[in-house]
């Protein structure tokens, strides 16, 4: 099979049968090859996984991250059918750990509610 120049000199009559002519052929293929290149092939995706507790070392994720104490106590006596709360909420506040997964199950409102603010001699009441 003869190989043919690259200014298509052999096919400018089938070419140009077809409505084409060899220089403006030759003119779309210099433009085609100077485009920008829209696809590109992606390196495989790697796949992420977060296997330890914010600055804590994975020698040191054991159950004493969230102790048991009267709020989960609460927690795990609660009837998960209505909203959750707890007297005991600041027992919670050993580790960050353990105030995010407490801030996590209580089932806090949107917005506040009015509240009322007593002042009798040496103690503040707010309710």
């Amino acid at each position: 099979m003869e190989e043919k120049d690259a200014d298509f000199g052999d096919y400018d009559q089938n070419w140009s049968a077809l409505g084409f002519d060899a220089d403006g052929l030759q003119d779309q293929l210099g433009r085609r090859s100077s485009a920008r290149q829209l696809f590109r092939k992606l390196d495989k995706t790697k796949e992420w996984i977060e296997n330890n507790y914010w600055h804590l070392p994975l020698a040191d994720q054991d159950s004493d991250i969230v102790p048991v104490n009267e709020f989960w106590a609460d927690f795990a006596a609660h009837d998960h059918r209505t909203p959750f709360f707890s007297e005991h909420f600041a027992q919670s506040a050993g580790n960050i750990h353990e105030m995010l997964l407490a801030l996590a199950v209580l089932d806090l409102p949107f917005e506040a509610k009015e509240h009322n603010v007593e002042l009798a001699e040496d103690k503040m009441t707010l309710t």
